[in-house]
């Protein structure tokens, strides 16, 4: 069924500006765990938490007196923005301002009582899967101390000033503010921006699935007029016979995967350049992950183009953008790498491997090739340097990203395309 046709469906059960209940499923993805039933607040109506749980943030550095904050429901909020603004180091305050999930910037960091809200209700279990949480709060008290919560050991106090904590973000809106609350057997779809069938078989969304089903499906059969809705990013990308991620990250349209191809864009075959003009390495063998192929520097830069048209290997402006908005080079790496690399959480999207490097130990000979560093990211850019190009690392369990400027020709890296 193509997703026209499943939006069209479900849009008979769109309630525009409707009501949530605890459980739903939020605009922003994540449930919702707490309803302003009686309108205690004047700038919410709804506490929406994300599905998963991130460590590995410094809680927080702060001089002890100034930065106390509220324990009280509605207020974590207001602590994080604080916190995040005074901070001399990247916390998890600032990992909670910056955080995109669900495509909205309004995260934060619960408060004591908004942790106590989430724990009370049926929401809590779902949380990473089922498997339970630990989660930080943003409210500190007297000497720079501040409550922790585990599903498993409840309540903690933490007051080491750079403890290593779990981090739990969630937002706070107006239904009016979000827009629409999907109906009874439908839910959000954050890449089409619409309501879907929660089970594609359910044609009529009346929770199961029977014969009305398959006469509604039957009556519709063969009515193609409706065509695909046009490629954004975030869909797949066709080339050279493989449908590529992407990912939207800012104003820029990534590849989410290691580039793969064999060929230029052309269709010249890289093997027949790779000696020296173009070689490229498989490294299926070394990797831990679903990793491409490793390009030299002469690949990157031949004219014949190693992405599709419209799009080009990343720049170190590109690169260098991207970490920007997610801290800085020396804490962005996880935020950049594939969930279950170490500590990596992959909240950009983009999913850096494991790819290691490659390089010939004598001449060009294909049995010299020396395959390095597999638990590291070696990423080649197509920015000269001198003759040797600019590439960058990122190792497991490192928040920091290290450049290499002087990096041999002879050495490989996997890319990254990006959209002109």
């Amino acid at each position: 069924m193509n997703r026209f046709f499943t939006l069209l469906l479900a849009a008979s059960c769109l309630t525009a500006v409707g009501q949530y209940e605890v459980g739903d499923v939020g605009p922003a993805g994540g449930w919702i765990f707490y309803v302003d039933a009686e309108n205690q607040f004047e700038d919410w109506d709804y506490l929406e938490v994300w599905p998963h749980t991130f460590s590995f943030f410094q809680l927080l550095v702060c001089d002890y007196s100034p930065y106390l904050s509220s324990p009280e429901l509605g207020t974590g909020e207001n602590n994080t923005l604080v916190f995040a603004s005074n901070d001399d180091t990247f916390s998890a305050f600032d990992f909670a301002v910056l955080f995109d999930g669900g495509s909205r910037n309004d995260w934060f960091l619960p408060s004591k009582s908004e942790l106590e809200a989430l724990n009370a209700s049926s929401v809590s279990a779902l949380i990473n899967s089922g498997e339970g949480y630990s989660a930080a709060s943003s409210s500190v008290f007297g000497g720079c101390q501040w409550w922790t919560y585990d599903i498993n050991n409840g309540w903690g106090i933490e007051d080491d000033l750079y403890s290593w904590e779990w981090v739990l973000p969630i937002r706070s809106f107006h239904t009016a503010d979000d827009g629409i609350v999907c109906g009874q057997g439908t839910i959000w779809d954050e890449e089409l921006q619409g309501c879907v069938s929660a089970n594609t078989a359910d044609i009529n969304n009346d929770g199961c699935v029977q014969l009305n089903d398959l006469l509604d499906l039957l009556s519709a059969y063969g009515d193609c007029a409706a065509g695909e809705s046009a490629w954004q990013c975030g869909d797949p990308l066709e080339y050279q016979g493989y449908d590529y991620e992407t990912v939207q990250i800012g104003e820029q349209c990534w590849f989410a995967e290691d580039l793969r191809t064999q060929s230029f864009s052309d269709g010249t075959p890289i093997s027949e350049l790779y000696n020296p003009d173009g070689w490229y390495f498989d490294p299926s063998g070394a990797c831990s992950f679903n990793c491409g192929l490793l390009y030299s520097l002469q690949a990157i830069q031949n004219p014949k183009k190693l992405c599709p048209n419209n799009y080009h290997v990343g720049t170190w402006e590109d690169y260098s953008s991207l970490f920007q908005a997610y801290g800085g080079q020396g804490v962005a790496a996880p935020f950049l790498q594939v969930e279950g690399w170490g500590w990596a959480t992959n909240a950009s999207g983009l999913g850096l491997n494991p790819s290691g490097s490659s390089f010939f130990s004598t001449g060009f000979d294909l049995e010299d090739i020396i395959h390095s560093s597999p638990e590291q990211s070696w990423i080649r850019t197509s920015t000269l340097n001198g003759s040797n190009g600019i590439s960058f690392v990122t190792y497991q369990n490192s928040s920091a990203i290290d450049v290499v400027p002087a990096q041999s020709p002879n050495s490989t890296g996997a890319v990254r395309c990006i959209k002109d």
